[in-house]
């Protein structure tokens, strides 16, 4: 299924010319968090390019872009983009993360906010809604996919 082609533009943006930044470098935005089989991921200045990814189990919307995240994820992986997803809906739990990857199979990791701590510090407000960070964490895209 294809989706929205200018969320992949975006990405390509990012990587040839690392974007001007929409919001200043923030170390509240690196954070440390387990999948659903406890594997540690993180989000730190290790990478050219991050993706972050608010996703809730739930949303009919995720549901239908994950496929597509995950294609941009494989597309653009060796080009040095690192996608994770977060999921810090309330009322999902580490259970609800694990169905959701068993059953639409995220080439990226997805990682429980239990705390909402990186919801607040990213002030996500929907699912989906993506952010791309560059190497010194600098917000250089905030939106819908």
């Amino acid at each position: 299924m294809r989706t929205n082609s200018s969320f992949g533009a975006i990405i390509a943006t990012a990587l040839l010319c690392l974007m001007s930044p929409v919001r200043a470098q923030d170390s509240q935005l690196a954070f440390e968090l387990p999948d659903a089989s406890g594997m540690l991921h993180k989000v730190d200045a290790s990478a050219k390019v991050t993706v972050v990814c608010f996703l809730g189990s739930e949303c009919p919307v995720v549901q239908l872009y994950t496929a597509r995240l995950s294609e941009l994820a494989d597309e653009y992986g060796s080009k040095g983009v690192r996608f994770i997803g977060v999921n810090g809906n309330r009322q999902d739990s580490m259970d609800d993360v694990k169905k959701f990857c068993d059953q639409l199979k995220p080439t990226f990791p997805v990682v429980r906010d239990e705390s909402g701590a990186i919801v607040e510090a990213y002030n996500a407000q929907r699912t989906p809604e993506v952010f791309v960070l560059n190497e010194r964490l600098e917000v250089c895209y905030q939106g819908r996919v």
